[in-house]
């Protein structure tokens, strides 16, 4: 099999709210919008294809037998890293628009990352990450 693209499509019960928040607050452009409330895309700036998508739970059912898909227990069993240049930077221009952090930016040495970690508005943990930066 060789898959002619990626996209992360993540199930979720409002996806206009988490379209808007990746859109608006992260800064993602908008791919796929027809006005509706059921899918939605969007990508990073510059880049040919969708990053993620969001699908709307209650529409799990055209899917027929896999329709219980939407009423899985959910928990942290996959996580966004979004990387960037200057984490620091980014972090306070979220700070400042209202997003809430599960902590401050931190040194991961053994990755020679720095780190943080946010939540959108459907609860999917999002990792920030960045270079270390030189001392």
């Amino acid at each position: 099999m060789k898959p002619s693209r990626v996209v992360a499509r993540l199930l979720v019960e409002d996806p206009r709210k988490c379209f808007d928040f990746y859109v608006n607050i992260l800064g993602y452009e908008p791919l796929w919008d027809d006005g509706g409330n059921v899918y939605l895309s969007c990508k990073l700036p510059d880049e040919d294809g969708p990053a993620i998508a969001f699908f709307a739970k209650s529409d799990m059912v055209q899917y027929g037998e896999y329709s219980d898909i939407g009423e899985q227990v959910k928990s942290d069993y996959v996580i966004l890293t979004l990387g960037v240049e200057d984490l620091d930077a980014v972090y306070a221009e979220l700070k400042a628009k209202g997003v809430s952090f599960m902590g401050a930016p931190r040194d991961i040495p053994g990755w020679t990352m720095r780190c943080v970690m946010l939540r959108d508005p459907e609860g999917n943990l999002i990792e920030l990450s960045g270079p270390l930066k030189e001392k």
